[in-house]
């Protein structure tokens, strides 16, 4: 019992210790537009006032250790908005917990004429 409890704690301490990262995608569009590069992409927090929109997909990015990784979250964000088409990301929001890890998350758009 005890080796068991051992195990689950070192397995714990070494996810946390790891940096985790992951990526979330919901609702995309079905892959009609050609992949934009990341650099070019904008982000927003507002999404009112931006003009006319196509909206691609919710994307999220998400690390255990997201202390003072804000801008690496944000372009690895950006390089999930490319690969759909996207040129901007809007409704942006960076989330931090109390233990350290956190994310960003944003609605990837595709301007329109």
């Amino acid at each position: 019992m005890r080796v068991a409890m051992f195990v689950t704690l070192i397995a714990m301490v070494m996810l946390t210790w790891s940096g985790c990262t992951g990526y979330g995608q919901y609702m995309v569009s079905s892959g009609k537009y050609s992949p934009t590069k990341a650099a070019d992409i904008h982000v927003y927090t507002v999404y009112k006032s931006l003009g006319r929109y196509e909206t691609l997909g919710y994307l999220s990015v998400y690390s255990s250790d997201a202390r003072d990784a804000g801008d690496e979250l944000k372009a690895r964000l950006r390089e999930s908005a490319a690969l759909i088409g996207a040129d901007a990301i809007v409704a942006f929001k960076l989330n931090q917990d109390s233990g350290g890890g956190g994310g960003v998350e944003g609605i990837a758009v595709k301007f329109t004429k």
